[in-house]
């Protein structure tokens, strides 16, 4: 299973476990993440550790009260898409870049398909998630215009 996470300017973590994805498998690789961006000194230049927001689905692992209470604490705020509507979370068109990328391939077996998913993270990864965010946020600035003219209208 591949767990990952993006930012909005090209910046992403992401880990391949041959786990089930529960919700412990899971906060812990949102803690991972956040450590890595944490200590890594390229990412904390781009990055301003003071405000940071994770946007999630609404993957019910993903509602662990006490892992985000303690993320509230750290300054890091959680917020989740509207509920039905993945075109609106960037990490979505990061996975379908990958899955385009990888019917393409011969697989030989779980060995390659996790070599040729990490190679194409490797060298893709930084531009699709600019790709993706700019796409999402194209759509999520439209949908607010629309709400904002149905609210005159009204």
């Amino acid at each position: 299973t591949l767990i990952y996470i993006v930012g909005n300017n090209g910046m992403y973590f992401y880990t391949i476990t041959p786990e089930i994805v529960t919700a412990r498998v899971f906060w812990k690789f949102i803690h991972d993440a956040v450590n890595y961006f944490k200590e890594n000194e390229e990412f904390n230049k781009k990055l301003n550790m003071s405000k940071v927001y994770i946007f999630m689905d609404n993957a019910p692992i993903h509602y662990k009260r006490d892992e985000r209470a303690y993320y509230v604490d750290e300054k890091i705020y959680i917020f989740y898409n509207v509920p039905y509507c993945c075109h609106l979370n960037p990490v979505e068109y990061c996975f379908s870049y990958l899955k385009s990328h990888l019917k393409k391939q011969r697989i030989k077996d779980q060995e390659d398909l996790i070599d040729k998913t990490q190679q194409y993270l490797d060298e893709n990864a930084e531009n699709d998630i600019k790709n993706a965010v700019k796409y999402t946020c194209k759509i999520w600035q439209n949908m607010f215009v629309l709400v904002l003219v149905k609210l005159r209208l009204h």
